[in-house]
């Protein structure tokens, strides 16, 4: 059976170079890398547009169709049909 010899006479794919040299620069600077490699700060100015853009939605108001639905569901004034209370 033939031995190998070290790591450094193996050679390297260079996306696993890249993924060193990223790994190292990251630990020189201090600046880590989040899941998927998004920088903390992009992650965090990710996070707070989501959650904005998401608070807009919500405080939108439903269209006067869709205000009208709700009202006749609150009230339990739904025809019968599939998933209604007709009695079936």
């Amino acid at each position: 059976m033939k031995q190998t010899g070290p790591s450094e006479d193996r050679p390297e794919s260079s996306a696993s170079r890249k993924e060193d040299a990223d790994a190292r620069r990251a630990r020189a600077t201090g600046k880590t890398r989040g899941p998927k490699g998004v920088a903390p700060e992009i992650a965090r100015q990710i996070d707070e547009n989501l959650k904005r853009l998401y608070q807009q939605q919500v405080e939108q108001e439903l269209p006067p169709e869709l205000q009208a639905l709700v009202a006749r569901l609150k009230s339990g004034d739904v025809p019968g049909g599939p998933g209604g209370k007709d009695g079936a």
